[in-house]
């Protein structure tokens, strides 16, 4: 044992000696020249084949560190073990391969292969590049031989669609799936249950929309499942079912699910689409820890108070639900994107929004006033289309917004407001606004709609130099010879 130790002790300039002694040639890097002097040694049974691997075992974890290979013991310890293991096949399959970080090398891509390699006519391929070769012209791409049957069969099509071909739950126990599946379509057959269904281990993607499944319970998802579209179906429970483990996008829209109470969604869950359902509270429910996305329009919630959400929601969908209130909502800091429009909402005062929303739509609600609101420094776009809003004094929007649409709302003045610097595009169409003069537009704003309002002429009005829409459509404007436009700006009256 002591010869092991004193080997890996040697300094660079006694290694290279060693090796120049017993003419060993061909190792680069220093610990190629380790492994090299070492599996000399063990040829010539300078010591046993047990005391070689006492290489890699823990008792010499602190005595093992040189400081000439530049990696601690743990990193040596799996090079070496990957060195030992890319030669031993280099040497018996892989003649035409070299060997890098320990490694076989690749030598389409010239990588260091992870995992086992695919071998060719002597040479190592990663299992990517040969799936490449096979869907591309099957040919060997050195020797420009045609690959075998043999090895194409390894290499199954990823993606098979059996969408529209009137299916059933019989047609899908008797199907004999390619072992290769990752993307499989069913869309729009006469499924009505999952049960037995013998998926491929590999499938990443399944598509069941617009199928008559009633429930999932007792379905065998493979573990390897990322995405999963069960819309348009009759699912009216989600109680029971086992998701597979590595589930990131579940999409089940237009189903009749009334509860998500008691659900177990995977962790990896990072969008979950539930539109058009009939879910009517979000209280109790445990949604998944990584959810980024959450989609919940058309259903019939009420109220988000006490509602859990996931701390890393960054898109959150409740357009078309029955919600009165945000007053003492609790949304999450990460929160970007809030859609709330055809809710019931008649005040904005008091609601806490999160720090960091960039989008809020409040499209079709009741609000008749924004005094008071407090909105994030960061919103970008917000949108308060079909409202009954009559003034907007005093509403202090954020400096941060360069989109603000107010159409079809009953504001008969813009004197006085203070809009952003930033803004970009101002839509005031369908209000009752009689005039523009006096009006402070922000000095970036670029197009302005202003279709369907009360405005008589445009004489004196200083708009912005960089304006470059003007949309006047149904107003009662004759002329516009006395007004100063930039001459860049296109005007539709």
């Amino acid at each position: 044992m002591a010869l092991i130790l004193d080997l890996w002790k040697l300094d660079l300039d006694q290694l290279n000696l060693s090796l120049n002694r017993f003419n060993l040639t061909g190792a680069k890097t220093s610990i190629e020249k380790y492994i090299l002097l070492t599996e000399y040694y063990s040829s010539q049974e300078y010591f046993s084949p047990e005391e070689r691997e006492d290489l890699l075992n823990k008792k010499f974890r602190n005595e093992l560190l040189n400081p000439n290979m530049n990696m601690n013991y743990e990193e040596r310890i799996e090079y070496i073990s990957n060195y030992l293991g890319a030669r031993k096949i280099r040497n018996e399959q892989c003649k035409f391969s070299e060997i890098k970080e320990g490694k076989l090398i690749d030598v389409v891509t010239i990588d260091p292969i992870e995992g086992v390699p695919f071998i060719l006519n002597n040479r190592c391929y990663s299992r990517s590049t040969i799936k490449s070769i096979v869907r591309g012209n099957q040919r060997d791409p050195f020797t420009r031989e045609l690959i075998s049957d043999e090895i194409i069969s390894q290499f199954d099509p990823i993606e098979l669609s059996l969408s529209d071909e009137n299916l059933t739950n019989n047609d899908l126990l008797a199907y004999i799936f390619p072992l290769g599946l990752e993307q499989l379509y069913l869309n729009n057959n006469q499924i009505t249950s999952l049960v037995g269904v013998d998926f491929p281990i590999g499938l990443e993607q399944l598509y069941l929309s617009r199928n008559q499944i009633e429930f999932l319970v007792g379905a065998n998802f493979p573990t390897s499942l990322q995405k999963l579209v069960l819309n348009s179906n009759q699912i009216t429970s989600l109680d029971d079912v086992n998701f597979p483990e590595n589930l990131e996008y579940l999409r089940l829209s237009y189903n009749q699910i009334t509860s998500l109470v008691g659900i177990i969604f995977p962790e990896s869950l990072e969008e979950l689409v539930l539109s058009y359902n009939q879910i009517a509270s979000l209280i109790g429910v445990n949604f998944s820890i990584s959810l980024k996305e959450l989609n919940l329009d058309d259903n019939q919630i009420t109220s988000l108070v006490g509602v859990n959400f996931p701390s890393t929601l960054q898109i959150l969908n409740l357009d078309s639900n029955q919600i009165a209130s945000l007053v003492g909502v609790s949304f999450p800091v990460s929160l970007e994107y809030l859609y709330l429009s055809h809710n019931r909402i008649t005040s904005l005062s008091g609601v806490i929004f999160p720090i960091n929303l960039k989008d809020l739509s409040l499209n079709n609600n009741q609000i008749t006033s924004l005094i008071d609101v407090i909105f994030p420094e960061s919103l970008e776009y917000l949108s308060l289309d079909n409202n009954q809003i009559t003034s907007l004094v005093d509403v202090i929007f954020p400096e941060s917004l360069d989109y603000l649409s107010l159409d079809n709302n009953q504001i008969i003045s813009l004197t006085g407001i203070n809009f952003p610097e930033g803004l970009e595009t101002l839509y005031l169409n369908n209000n009752q606004i009689p005039s523009l003069v006096g009006v402070n537009f922000p000095v970036n704003l670029q197009c302005l709609y202003l279709d369907n309002n009360q405005i008589i002429s445009l004489d004196g009005v200083d708009f912005p130099v960089n304006l470059q829409c003007l949309y006047l459509d149904n107003n009662q404007i004759t002329s516009l010879e006395e007004t100063t436009i930039n001459n860049r700006t296109r005007v539709f009256i």
